[in-house]
């Protein structure tokens, strides 16, 4: 008989992908008393839960010889991080039991032929590709393991599970603190991170400042951590094993003189109103079996959703966001409180640009440059000498537009300057993420001259999200300290050529 032991695992039970993910394994008796021994790992990801210990689940067979101390170390980093990805779409994943669980575009459900980008959804979406559940089943092997075949190398009959882990499409920045006990080790989401929702002082899945500037036409989602406990979806990463449930976020419109001009109580069932009349069916909670919730929460996203947005909306200077896990009174806020100050277009005309990136979480950042920018095109020819006239015809015919030097097809990629209002120290520490992400894109308005969401239209596409190139290279982070204004100035470029005519 082996008995396989977990000597070191992460020490919590959610896992950024993009930190260190070690696990090692003992067997004090085998190692020490047979030959070819090899320690396994099997490696099962599944978006349910339920489903890890299914052969279906099972993505990776890994093996390693045991090391001078007689264990064998498994990094799964690399191959975890293949499992999951940005959630780039709306979804049309509906969940048994649950109530609008698909997502909307001005009203009109996603579906295969009406397809719409994340940044684009009315009230909610749920997390499908940045989250996956996982858990490793550990073995060891060695020569004569199976009784009936004394000469060959076989596997033990015993094994050993780890815990259900829930991994995302984070990563940990080199500053980060990590958490050990007994030589486990992670980051906890709970401290210095504040990302788990449990009091007023966590975050959104977002390093931003807590005040934020949009135009009426912007578009963008907030997301968060949804810590539903609920059988076999249990989710228990808060403080002191505690799970927090994100039941709804409120919406408070102001106008300029900081009067409340309405307020909302948002969930996945449209505005259900200040007195939550949409009932326990539409609160967010429903939402736990993802774990990972997008909620639309700028201005042209809640157009056509809350009435009382567009009631108000000519006379909303800014607006607030803030999570609460019940209907309790006094509420209880499970979020820092987040202000949205409404900007209009530049007064000396300058053109608006908002680029959205992949941040820290795995999920999405938004910023509109509103100051001066400037478009430059770079063009790539190819060209070929043309006889004139026409030399395969009865007759010669010297036309004009025949012969000399001209173009084959021409490639173009367009590159834009953009510059940021002025920036507080805050704001600079959190632009290092659209820096460094591998991923940024430019996120056009919304407009009403086209009705995407009409029911003869078949979705969206090439409208709203263009993929860039940041080709800023060379950054120096600016203080107010040591240069008591923080204004940034970046470039990126369109990374898709444009094609013309081939001639």
């Amino acid at each position: 008989m082996a008995s396989v032991i977990i000597e070191q695992q992460p020490l919590f039970k959610t896992l950024p992908i993009g930190q260190d993910i070690i696990f090692s394994v003992s067997e004090n008796q085998v190692v020490a008393q047979q030959t070819m021994v090899k320690f396994i790992a099997k490696v099962y990801i599944s978006e349910d839960k339920s489903q890890l210990s299914n052969a279906s689940s099972l993505v990776a067979f890994l093996k390693t010889t045991p090391n001078n101390a007689g264990v064998g170390m498994f990094d799964l980093r690399q191959i975890l991080e293949s499992y999951v990805s940005p959630d780039y779409l709306g979804t049309d994943q509906v969940i048994t039991g649950m109530t609008n669980s698909t997502s909307t575009y001005k009203t009109v459900p996603f579906s295969a032929d009406k397809q719409f980008p994340i940044h684009l959804i009315d009230k909610c979406a749920l997390g499908v590709n940045t989250t996956k559940w996982v858990s490793i089943k550990f073995k060891v092997e060695y020569l004569g393991a199976n009784n009936s075949y004394p000469n060959a190398v076989s596997p033990a009959t015993d094994f050993t599970w780890s815990a259900d882990y829930l991994m995302f499409n984070g990563y940990v920045k080199n500053e980060d603190t990590l958490y050990a006990d007994t030589g486990d080790f992670g980051l906890n989401l709970y401290r210095e991170p504040e990302v788990i929702q449990y009091d007023d002082t966590m975050k959104f899945l977002t390093n931003a400042p807590v005040t934020q500037y949009a135009r009426l036409t912007d578009y963008g989602t907030v997301a968060f951590f949804n810590m539903l406990n609920s059988g076999t979806y249990s989710f228990t990463t808060g403080p002191l094993g505690t799970t927090n449930t994100v039941y709804y976020v409120k919406l408070i419109m102001y106008d300029s003189a900081g009067s409340v001009l309405a307020f909302e109580i948002l969930t996945n069932d449209a505005d259900v109103g200040p007195d939550l009349g949409g009932g326990a069916g539409a609160y967010l909670s429903e939402y736990g079996y993802s774990h990972l919730v997008y909620m639309g929460a700028y201005p042209a996203n809640f157009d056509n959703w809350i009435t009382s947005w567009d009631t108000h909306k000519a006379n909303v200077s800014y607006y607030t966001l803030q999570a609460f896990d019940d209907n309790a009174s006094p509420p209880n806020p499970i979020t820092k409180l987040y202000t949205v100050n409404i900007i209009c277009d530049s007064s000396f005309g300058y053109e608006g640009v908002r680029l959205a990136w992949l941040n820290q979480w795995g999920v999405w950042d938004y910023y509109t440059f509103n100051q001066k920018s400037v478009r430059s095109i770079n063009t790539n020819k190819t060209t070929y000498t043309q006889l004139g006239g026409t030399w395969n015809d009865v007759k010669y015919s010297p036309n004009g537009f025949r012969g000399g030097k001209k173009n084959f097809r021409v490639n173009s990629k367009e590159r834009i300057r953009l510059n940021t209002d002025y920036l507080s120290d805050q704001d600079s520490t959190w632009f290092e993420e659209l820096i460094n992400s591998p991923e940024v894109y430019i996120i056009n308005g919304f407009s009403t001259d086209f009705n995407e969401a009409s029911a003869t239209k078949s979705g969206i596409i090439n409208k709203y999200v263009e993929p860039v190139l940041l080709t800023t290279s060379n950054w120096t982070k600016k203080t107010n300290a040591n240069d008591k204004l923080i204004q940034y100035t970046i470039e990126v470029e369109r990374n898709k050529n444009q094609r013309t005519q081939a001639i």
